[in-house]
């Protein structure tokens, strides 16, 4: 199966760096074939900035992303250019405190440059918080094998932050995704039960029985009359009943 992924955003941001470290978490440490390639402004920082990686259980053929089974967007420029590239069902995350989504669409929206500032001391370890989110939302790369590629790749000093980063987006994803799931539950619930009382017992699983159609048959004076099976019945008990006085008649004598 070939999986398409973008991550996009600003120079500064460490998105080349993201791209990079997610390749060779699936390519390394889980044996997937992969092709990575990235594509920057000439500013450092500040200019837009993306990396495509593909990964695949088959050789890749075509090296470049063109319906995304993810999107990852950290700035709002990086979401209006790419954010018609994703696939119907592909899996949107944003980062809420530079991206503003359109409203009604779908979508993980994460405060992920205020937790590395915050939990971490640095905005630019954002790029390790998206990480750990992609691991929470998706099953495209495990969580584990996401730490032993950042620990090859990041500089020895700066490891430990990193890792707390990347743990950060997990856990935040992770919370999120099982709120997300509760309320899809809860407002799924509601549904159900506004179409069961929309629709009578049968939407709860109670089977009605309908009436039986009343049967035409010729009247003593020749005139159609409609009987039902419960009238049907009771002039047949009282047809039988009549039989038993009329065979003991004699004892009425």
């Amino acid at each position: 199966m070939r999986t398409e992924c973008r991550l996009c955003g600003s120079g500064g941001q460490g998105i080349i760096l993201g791209g990079i470290i997610l390749a060779e978490a699936a390519a390394i440490y889980e044996g997937k074939f992969v092709a990575q390639v990235q594509d920057y402004g000439p500013a450092a920082r500040g200019d837009s900035s993306k990396t495509d990686v593909v990964i695949s259980d088959d050789p890749i053929d075509y090296p470049k992303c063109s319906r995304l089974d993810l999107l990852v967007a950290l700035s709002q420029r990086a979401y209006a250019e790419n954010s018609d590239s994703i696939k119907e069902d592909g899996v949107l995350i944003v980062d809420s405190d530079n991206v503003h989504m359109t409203k009604g669409e779908a979508g993980f929206r994460f405060p992920m440059t205020a937790i590395a500032r915050d939990q971490i001391g640095s905005p630019m370890s954002v790029n390790m918080v998206a990480l750990g989110a992609i691991a929470a939302l998706t099953h495209i790369v495990k969580l584990e094998s996401l730490k032993k590629s950042v620990l090859e790749r990041v500089p020895a000093h700066t490891r430990k932050h990193n890792l707390a980063a990347l743990m950060a987006g997990y856990k935040m994803a992770r919370g999120m995704k099982k709120a997300k799931g509760v309320a899809d539950a809860g407002r799924k619930a509601k549904e159900n039960n506004r179409t069961a009382k929309g629709r009578g017992p049968e939407a709860k699983g109670i089977r009605r029985r309908g009436k039986r159609k009343p049967q035409e048959r010729k009247g003593t004076q020749g005139k159609t009359v409609l009987t039902t099976k419960a009238q049907r019945h009771q002039e047949n008990q009282e047809e039988r009943q009549y039989r038993r006085l009329w065979s003991n008649s004699d004892s009425f004598q």
